[in-house]
Parts: structure tokens; C-alpha cells; sequence
């Protein structure tokens, strides 16, 4: 069974709609300006679709880890930590059971590697 039935111009292609846990066997032909083809290269062997799994992880900056965290009063408490996981995760940032929301003086900013809380004024 063909995977592509068009002209790949570059080096790479990425196969679409795989099955999970389907097994899969890969080879290569190249045709070139004149419609000759190659013979087929040889099997990539048999090749188990698995979706990317990394449980999710949110570890804080080493500076917020003491038992005591000390800011002037007044000044902003940045709260940073780095996220990941596949797929993605929620992240959200909590005090206590309550989880944070964005008000006049609580920022919160996300990436798909970081989550930062600022708490304005404290």
C-alpha cells in the first residue's frame, strides 16, 4: 500500500493517519526527471505507531523551592516554573485548593515550556 502518490521534493515526509499500535513496514523509491524508478530500498522493518506519551511534569525555579521566599514589600512575586508533557497538559497555578485567576493584581502567563505567575504589589 502507497503512503504518497505525489511528487516528494524533499528529503523528509511525514506518513499520516497511522493507526495506534498498527504495524508498519517503510521503503523508499525514487523516480527521477525522465519517470524512471529506482528499485525499492530496502525494509525499514516492522515499525509499531505509538502517539508520544512524557507524563506531565511543572518543576518551580530553584529560587522559589526554600521554605521562606523573601521579596520587598511593595515589589511583584514572580512565580516561575518549567511544564511539559505530550500531549500538552493543563497548567494552572493554585493557593491551597484554590486555583489562581487573572484580577488587577495577578498576572498569569503560559508557554508550551513555561508558566509564570506575577502577583503585583505584594
Amino acid at each position: 500500500l502507497k503512503c504518497n502518490y505525489t511528487t516528494v521534493t524533499d528529503t523528509t515526509f511525514t506518513v499520516t493517519a497511522l493507526g495506534e499500535g498498527e504495524v508498519y513496514e517503510f521503503r523508499v523509491i525514487a523516480k527521477n526527471a525522465a519517470g524512471v524508478h529506482s528499485i525499492p530500498s530496502e525494509s525499514t522493518g516492522a515499525v509499531t505507531c505509538n502517539d508520544e506519551y512524557t507524563p506531565p511534569k511543572a518543576e518551580l525555579d530553584s529560587k522559589l523551592l526554600g521554605d521562606i521566599v523573601t521579596i520587598r514589600a511593595g515589589s511583584d512575586l514572580v512565580l516561575d516554573a518549567s511544564i511539559g508533557g505530550k500531549p500538552d497538559p493543563k497548567v494552572f497555578w493554585s493557593k491551597g485548593d484554590k486555583e489562581l485567576e487573572l484580577c488587577e493584581k495577578i498576572s498569569l502567563q503560559y508557554t508550551n515550556r513555561r508558566a509564570m505567575a506575577i502577583i503585583k504589589f505584594c
